[in-house]
């Protein structure tokens, strides 16, 4: 951009044939040489800093927002102050440069030691290149806007992925705690399997076969085997296995599945379970349907073990 404009008032002051062409930006309190034409006769160098309020041409234009043509300062007394003159300017023509959203940029100029009267008739000239450099300060304003959305989109994104980072966090710590309640819980069920069994074959155990010891009648002898076989049934891991498969078996239907499973007939089960043999058969086909095989021709007995 700086580039661009050094050749516009490279080009002005050749084509005007003056000494200076220059663009000016106001910086308060001061106006600064902010582009200068090249030549030996040129008195102001880029960077240069003139005090507001003393009268100078550019001020003027920057006050009344509108051109300025001064064909000779000398013979104005409103100039007469007007640091400008010291330099040997007399000539100026200048028109103001101004913001997208309407404020003072500043000036662009040309000025020479005497009356111009060729530079006169370039005004519409120096119109023209005012608009491209008004044109070039619109696109720095979209440049810095645009430069504003993206540090503050990129802001919203890296909270955004903070926040992300920390609820991906958050979830791996409860996902971990989840875990180790789970695992606690498995091993508090195992545990407590273990004591079941533990009592069941140490205290409970024992004391049925003394019990099947004593001579007793055949009733008495059915019940201390359904005993047994239920004891049996809770201490099976067959029977645990069981249920995790299948939740819709009655205990009634483990304890005859699981009988199946040791080889026994429904006659031996009925007996065992006092039941009558069309109950033991009744239960034989619910359990296939809720195995999944009523009708297949796989055997019951077969499929438990396959189980086990």
């Amino acid at each position: 951009m700086h580039a661009k404009w050094q050749r516009i008032v490279d080009l002005l002051a050749r084509i005007l044939d003056v000494p200076a062409g220059l663009v000016m930006k106001l910086e308060k309190p001061h106006l600064v040489v902010c582009v200068s034409s090249g030549g030996e006769k040129n008195p102001y160098e880029v960077g240069e800093l003139a005090d507001l309020d003393t009268g100078l041409y550019c001020e003027t234009v920057m006050a009344t927002r509108a051109g300025l043509l001064v064909a000779d300062a000398l013979r104005d007394a409103k100039w007469k102050n007007n640091p400008d003159i010291k330099k040997g300017m007399l000539f100026y023509l200048g028109l103001p440069l101004v913001w997208p959203d309407g404020a003072v940029f500043g000036t662009i100029c040309v000025l020479d030691t005497t009356h111009n009267k060729n530079a006169v008739h370039y005004q519409g000239l120096l119109k023209e290149f005012k608009d491209i450099i008004e044109i070039d300060l619109r696109h720095l304003v979209y440049l810095v806007e645009r430069k504003q959305i993206e540090r503050e989109l990129q802001k919203a994104h890296d909270k955004l992925e903070q926040r992300v980072a920390k609820r991906t966090r958050e979830l791996h710590e409860m996902n971990t705690a989840l875990k180790v309640l789970l695992q606690k819980r498995e091993q508090d069920k195992a545990d407590l399997e273990d004591r079941v069994l533990t009592n069941i074959n140490e205290r409970v155990m024992p004391c049925l076969e003394k019990l099947k010891k004593i001579p007793a009648g055949p009733k008495h002898a059915s019940r201390l085997r359904i005993l047994e076989s239920s004891l049996n049934d809770i201490a099976s891991p067959f029977s645990n296995y069981l249920m995790a498969k299948c939740s819709t078996l009655t205990p009634t239907e483990i304890a005859v599945s699981t009988l199946i499973a040791q080889g026994r007939r429904s006659k031996e089960i009925a007996e065992l379970m006092s039941l009558s043999a069309s109950t033991i058969h009744f239960h034989r086909n619910n359990i296939r349907k809720k195995l999944g095989i009523h009708n297949r021709k796989t055997s019951l007995r077969s499929y438990l073990a396959s189980l086990s």
